[in-house]
């Protein structure tokens, strides 16, 4: 019997601009989160949870700072397209309006 080839090798996986670029959908969520968790719309029961969402979120801005600046720097190697470049600036507005990020996680993001 013969064994069965997988799809896509690693080398093909790595070089796709799919297989760098998550979805943009994925950067709508991350665009989206930060202003939905601190709208008024969102009516919740206890407002303590608001707060736990909002310090969840502070908690989470380094990591996605950092993820952020990867995909802006694949920009520059010619891995994403422009409307790609520009969901990655307004999701980290976003974070930047919406979020009180520490300064220290700001310094950091060049």
């Amino acid at each position: 019997q013969q064994q069965q080839q997988p799809h896509s090798t690693s080398s093909q996986s790595s070089s796709s601009p799919a297989a760098v670029v998550p979805h943009q959908s994925f950067l709508a969520v991350l665009r989206a989160l930060p202003e939905e968790c601190a709208s008024d719309r969102l009516f919740l029961v206890n407002d303590d949870y608001r707060f736990q969402m909002r310090d969840h979120l502070i908690d989470s801005a380094a990591p996605v700072f950092a993820f952020l600046l990867h995909h802006l720097l694949q920009q520059q190697q010619g891995q994403a397209t422009p409307q790609y470049t520009r969901g990655v600036f307004q999701a980290w507005l976003a974070w930047i309006r919406y979020v009180p990020v520490r300064p220290r996680v700001i310094a950091e993001s060049p």
